[in-house]
């Protein structure tokens, strides 16, 4: 089914603009300039309670913020789009009211692991949705994994793996029919995925086939972030 069209002539952009200077001026004053910030995964109250000081303040005529001399109404709109991101893609650490375990809950869960804890994890990096092409999807996948594998992670790459066989065998690369089940028993034996989000990542077919296969077996799903490198699980920290 295809996607409708996104009304971008509706949106308020000069309020946009204004969520994404407020959004700057946070990352160099918390996140000393990092480009993960709120993506490292953090409990969704924290960005909640800073949206409600902000409301309230703007709502008593309290003035400006006075550390970015911003409204307070242009910083609770930033909170809050930081919750709508972390909410449609399952980031940070969902702590609203009724979402804490039942009681001893906690003394039955096993010890979080952290990607090199794992025998195996599956890499999903986007492949025909690549902006630069497959060749170049394939030398994304290749240098991500490696620096994966460089740093103690465990990993198979489906693309730096089967993208050379098909060029040299002669076989359809975008033949999704041969090569899904062609990795099925990779993501079978795998402990944890782990999705790098190059251009393209979001719609691509093959990974969020991928996504649904874990999810599904129940196992964890780590977000790389393939500029710096960074991991953070999804729906976790």
């Amino acid at each position: 089914m295809t996607r409708p069209k996104s009304p971008w002539h509706l949106a308020p952009l000069a309020a946009f603009r204004a969520i994404v200077d407020v959004l700057g001026h946070g990352a160099g004053k918390h996140d000393a300039g990092a480009r993960v910030g709120f993506r490292a995964g953090r409990a969704w109250s924290r960005d909640f309670g800073a949206a409600m000081r902000h409301l309230t303040a703007w709502w008593l005529r309290d003035g400006a913020d006075p550390q970015s001399g911003r409204s307070h109404l242009q910083h609770a709109a930033a909170r809050l789009a930081i919750l709508a991101e972390c909410e449609i893609l399952g980031l940070g650490q969902d702590d609203r009211p009724g979402a804490a375990p039942p009681a001893g809950a906690a003394s039955r869960e096993p010890e979080r692991k952290l990607p090199g804890d794992f025998a195996l994890c599956y890499v999903a990096t986007p492949y025909s949705k690549f902006p630069g092409g497959l060749d170049a999807a394939f030398m994304a996948a290749a240098r991500i994994t490696g620096d994966l594998a460089r740093r103690g992670v465990r990993v198979f790459s489906p693309i730096a793996h089967s993208h050379p066989i098909a060029v040299h065998a002669e076989i359809d690369p975008l033949d999704h029919a041969f090569w899904l089940p062609f990795d099925a028993p990779m993501m079978a034996a795998a402990d944890a995925l782990i999705v790098v989000r190059l251009p393209g990542w979001d719609s691509s077919v093959g990974v969020r086939h991928e996504i649904d296969a874990f999810t599904a077996a129940g196992k964890p799903i780590w977000w790389c972030n393939p500029d710096t490198g960074a991991l953070w699980q999804r729906n976790g920290a």
